[in-house]
Formats: structure tokens, C-alpha cells, sequence
């Protein structure tokens, strides 16, 4: 177990700001919600799945926030997250005769789901399990290894800051009138809330999971850890962009730089749509695509793509300041755009793939995934 303080919760956060690919909501927002939920002197325990998986007095339950980051980018309370909590505990405690007693990120969205997770387990006095569902920020609770491995949301519960409080019971449909993905059901229950004005972002409660379920269902571990590193290197290395990518190599991951140029003004669409452009000094342009997360990449020399997810793209300046797709610099900042190979239950998950594929249609790429690796060969 890791006692964790506020320089290094503060490191975690840039961190996954940088590691969520785009997503994951706003740095500085996270930033704020660990100085307002954080006392100085207080800490938060991290515990190794291990050690989270030998604790057999009560239930590890996932932990976030939903909706678009759009709205939700200003959100630096947790009173959302710690409702649910406490309702999927209470229910868990009816149904069961054991609570909720640990908590552990939805994905790795910095202000979504780590910083909320990290805060809600503060106040209710429960240590975080070191790691999450994707090893990144993704577009939805369906695109998760919970869900990948088959763990049932039901019950789930959405809560908003008032302590209004849904629980969500999603199911597959009966055989006859053919299988829906719970875990998207849950998504579009959750999603259902959000688009209330009156509700607003939704802090979430779910998949409540016994030590060898949440063996299986976090198969990505040690990322909290990782983000800790990769921020305390941002934050105090001269070279940052080259020692992340020491940090990443040593982790066993491919990663790379693979743009560096100004960014220009963002174009956005519609809830998270937007497209990010980066000029070069040589007159070619990178462009992102993104529905929240960064979706895929290409350069204007290349009929190809240059990324692509599951494969994570992710923002740094050059002197080591990390954001998302949600806080961009303003125009004419120098930024490095960095490709990080995709976690292998990631790509082993056809479910999965085909999320991500979904994605990638609705920003007009229609062809087969390709790794990031091959791509920038």
C-alpha cells in the first residue's frame, strides 16, 4: 500500500492528463478538485490489485464521472461521485451483507474519473486500487475492460451533486428479441441523465466486483503508478518529452513522437466533436480528430492515418505542461502530439475494436485499424 499526498495526487493528474489521450475532461478543473477535497496533511491509500483482491470484508466498485466533457469541464466537486458511492454501498450492503469498501477508476480521465475517484475514496475513508478499465480515457463505459470481461452493471447508480440518485439495473434483452450490451445500456441510461439541464454530470457507482472479478476485469494494472511517474517527470525534468518517452519504453509500451508544430483555432461540432490542427514549420499540418477523446490522426503529406485508437494520441507542450482536447492551448502554442501503443486487452477485445471502430466512423474513417506502430514505420 501507497500513501498517496497532494504532490503526488497533483503528479498523478498531469499525468493522466496527459495519458488519456485528449480526454478525460480538464487539468486544471482536476487540479482544483484535489486543492478543494484534499486537506493538507491528509492522504489517500493505493492499493495493488493484490492487495485489494485479498480484502474479502466488502466490494471493490468502479468510480467516475459521465456525460460531455464539454459541460462537465468546469467541474471540480466530488459531492456527485460520493453519492453514488454511497447508494451502490447501501445496496450492496441489502443485497449482499457487504459494503463498498474500495474504489477503482473507470479509465484514466484525469479530471473524470482518477481525481474523483481518488477524492470520493478521501471522504469515505476507502483506499483506490492501481489501475482502471482502459489504460486511457475512452468514450464510454461500454469501451472498458469491466465490460470486456463480461461484468454485469447491474446495479449501477447515477448521482448528480444535489444527491439525486438513479439506480440503473441494465440487462440483455430475452433471447427472442435479441442480446443489447448491458454495459451500453448502462451508458445510455447514464447519458439519458446528463441530457436533463437539471440533472447535469453524472457521478457514477458500478460494476461492484469481488477479488477474482476484479482480477479479471483490471487486467491493465499499476496505471495510476504510471501517471504519478510520467507527471513528477513533467513537472521536474528538463527534457520532459524525452524522458516520458524513457518512462513509457520502460513500462514495455511503443511510444513515440510523432507531430510537433502550432496549434491553430479548434473547430467543434456538436458534444465533444472537434478538430484540432497543428501547423509545422515545414508547411504540413497534422490534424485531430476527436469525440473527447482523440479518435484518429492524420498528416497532409499522407494518404494514411497516423494514429488511430485504441492506440492512445496524446498532448504535451515541449516544456512539459500536458492537456486534453477539452483545454487547448491557444493558437500559435508550440505542442508535441505523441502516439502510445494500445494495452494488449485493448486490442485483444473485439468488442472493443469494434467501439473504437464506431468512433472512428462518426469522424469519416470507414477503414481497418492499424497500429500505430506499423503507421509510423
Amino acid at each position: 500500500m501507497k500513501k498517496l499526498d497532494r504532490l503526488l495526487i497533483r503528479d498523478m493528474a498531469n499525468g493522466a492528463a496527459f495519458l488519456g489521450s485528449g480526454g478525460g475532461g480538464t487539468l486544471s478543473s482536476a487540479l482544483d478538485m484535489v486543492e478543494k477535497n484534499l486537506p493538507d496533511g491528509e492522504t489517500v491509500d493505493l492499493l495493488s490489485i493484490g492487495e485489494a483482491a485479498a480484502d474479502d470484508t466488502g466490494w471493490t466498485a468502479a468510480a467516475s464521472y459521465m456525460g460531455s466533457q464539454t459541460s462537465g469541464k468546469d467541474v471540480t466537486n466530488v459531492k456527485a461521485v460520493v453519492h453514488a458511492v454511497k447508494r451502490l454501498s447501501a445496496v450492496m450492503q441489502e443485497r449482499t451483507g457487504k459494503p463498498v469498501t474500495r474504489l477503482v477508476p473507470v479509465e484514466l480521465g484525469v479530471q473524470s474519473s482518477v481525481v474523483p475517484c481518488l477524492m470520493a475514496a478521501r471522504k469515505m475513508g476507502m483506499g483506490v486500487v492501481d489501475g482502471d478499465g482502459a489504460g486511457r480515457a475512452v468514450m464510454g463505459a461500454m469501451i472498458t475492460t469491466y465490460a470486456a470481461a463480461g461484468l454485469d452493471p447491474n446495479p449501477g447508480v447515477a448521482a448528480n451533486s444535489a444527491g439525486s440518485c438513479a439506480i440503473l439495473e441494465p440487462s440483455p434483452d430475452d433471447e427472442d428479441e435479441g442480446y443489447h450490451d448491458p454495459a451500453l445500456i448502462f451508458n445510455e441510461m447514464v447519458d439519458g441523465l446528463t441530457f436533463a439541464h437539471s440533472f447535469g454530470v453524472a457521478g457514477v457507482c458500478v460494476w461492484p466486483m469481488d477479488g477474482e472479478a476484479m482480477k479479471r476485469a483490471v487486467p491493465i494494472a499499476g496505471t495510476l503508478d504510471l501517471a504519478c511517474r510520467v507527471g513528477a517527470a513533467l513537472r521536474t525534468e528538463a527534457a520532459p518529452v524525452d524522458a516520458v518517452l524513457g518512462i513509457l519504453a520502460a513500462e514495455g509500451l511503443w511510444a513515440r513522437e510523432i507531430f510537433r508544430g502550432k496549434v491553430e483555432p479548434v473547430h467543434s461540432s456538436a458534444r465533444d466533436y472537434s478538430t484540432v490542427t497543428v501547423a509545422g514549420g515545414d508547411g504540413i499540418k497534422a490534424t485531430v480528430k476527436t469525440a473527447g477523446e482523440s479518435v484518429i490522426a492524420y498528416r497532409s503529406d499522407r494518404d494514411q492515418p497516423i494514429g488511430m485508437g485504441p492506440d492512445s494520441l496524446c498532448w504535451m507542450t515541449p516544456d512539459g505542461q500536458a492537456f486534453s482536447n477539452t483545454q487547448i492551448p491557444v493558437a500559435d502554442t508550440e505542442v508535441v502530439l505523441v502516439g502510445i501503443g494500445a494495452r494488449s486487452p485493448l486490442l485483444e477485445s473485439k468488442r472493443i475494436m469494434e467501439y473504437f471502430h464506431y468512433f472512428q466512423k462518426k469522424v469519416g474513417y470507414d477503414g481497418d485499424y492499424q497500429a500505430i506502430q506499423k503507421l509510423q514505420d
